[in-house]
């Protein structure tokens, strides 16, 4: 399974592997849970991000994704990533934009690389054989849930780190570790 796969269930194996296209040095071998689920974030905007999402105020598949990474002050942890997404954006404001296109034919073979990794993959999130309507609302709601995912992975992965820090710390700084751990439970 390429990393970004999606199956009906939306697990994805914290061990998938990237296949081997040449550019290691762009995207790690292994990739984290966060990693995960920022793969597959891409892998939507590349394959549908002119798609125009069910919003108001109405904006491309890009769009809504820089606009909620924007909301929590995050940017993608693989930085091609965070390149593609802005060029993606940039051109949503283009007559006939197509994000899939545009990326397959890219200049940057990084940034082409990347994209194709995506666009071979076969499994399809929203299948082209089906009315417009019906994909727009399945691309919508599962980068929503995506979404979702990653905020909920992100607070976890400061939790574990934060039961790390009280597993090892002094007496004295238990209660502002205490306090983090409090707040970040909250959050959760």
């Amino acid at each position: 399974e390429m990393v970004g796969s999606l199956d009906e269930s939306s697990n994805m194996n914290a061990d998938s592997a990237v296949p081997d296209y040449g550019f290691h040095a762009l995207i790690p071998n292994k990739l984290s849970k966060i990693q995960e689920i920022e793969s597959t974030i891409m892998k939507l905007v590349v394959r549908n991000g002119e798609m125009l999402m069910p919003t108001e105020p109405q904006v491309t598949l890009a769009q809504f994704v820089s606009v909620n990474l924007a909301e929590d002050e995050l940017e993608f942890s693989i930085p091609i990533y965070n390149t593609m997404l802005n060029e993606a954006v940039e051109q949503s404001n283009v007559e006939g934009f197509v994000a899939e296109s545009f990326f397959s034919k890219h200049v940057n073979l990084d940034v082409n690389k990347a994209a194709m990794n995506f666009i071979i993959d076969n499994v399809n999130i929203a299948p082209d054989d089906i009315e417009e309507e019906k994909r727009v609302k399945i691309v919508y709601q599962r980068i929503s849930h995506l979404f979702v995912e990653l905020r909920f992975q992100m607070i976890s992965d400061q939790l574990a780190e934060v039961k790390q820090q009280l597993a090892s710390s002094k007496p004295e700084d238990m209660a502002e570790i205490m306090q983090k751990y409090k707040e970040l439970k909250f959050k959760k």
